[in-house]
C-alpha cells in the first residue's frame, strides 16, 4: 500500500484562519491583520464581506487539494 497524504481539520475555525493566513487587511498596517468577522448570531460584527472572504478561502483551499 502507498504512503497517504495526512490532513488534519481543526474544529475551532479561527485557529484554522490563523494557520492558513486567512486574516484581512489591517487599516493600521499591523502585519498579522484582523480575523474575518463571519458569525451571523453576532449581527454587531458580523460583515458581509468578511463572510464572503471565509468562503472564498475555504472554496480555494479545497479545489487547491483536490
Amino acid at each position: 500500500m502507498g504512503r497517504g497524504v495526512t490532513g488534519v481539520i481543526e474544529t475551532y475555525p479561527v485557529l484554522t484562519m490563523i494557520a492558513l493566513r486567512w486574516t484581512l487587511p489591517e487599516p493600521d498596517g499591523r502585519l498579522t491583520g484582523r480575523l474575518p468577522k463571519y458569525n451571523p448570531k453576532v449581527r454587531s460584527k458580523f460583515l458581509l464581506e468578511d463572510w464572503q472572504h471565509v468562503c472564498r478561502a475555504t472554496s480555494k483551499e479545497f479545489s487547491d487539494r483536490g
